[in-house]
């Protein structure tokens, strides 16, 4: 009840073309709230759907009195430059394991205003 899922669909027949996910952030930051997922088909990108998926998320979550939000993302990822061009600010890196392997991953962040 605490997670919210947006899709967007290809108007004509009805495919989804892109996705996110978000709520409360994951390892208990107060206030905090986290974009899990977003994800814009090859094709779909370059259209605003991004940037409509992460505002609705944004917006949401605002609602919902969450102080922040955050998005991990690959650091190597070709796409990141778009997460600077939305507002999110660079705050950190940290390492996960993939497969057993180490992957490098840095993260976007944004304030978030009350929304009643």
């Amino acid at each position: 009840p605490d997670t919210v899922h947006f899709v967007a669909e290809e108007p004509i027949t009805g495919e989804t073309v892109a996705f996110a996910s978000a709520g409360p952030a994951r390892g208990g930051v107060a206030g905090g709230a986290e974009i899990y997922e977003l994800y814009v088909q090859n094709g779909f990108q370059r259209l605003g759907l991004g940037r409509q998926l992460v505002e609705a998320c944004r917006a949401w979550l605002a609602r919902r009195g969450r102080e922040a939000m955050i998005i991990w993302v690959l650091a190597d990822n070709l796409n990141r430059p778009f997460y600077d061009r939305i507002g999110g600010r660079p705050a950190g890196h940290r390492t996960i394991r993939v497969g057993g392997a180490p992957v490098d991953e840095a993260d976007y962040v944004w304030r978030l205003e009350r929304i009643n």
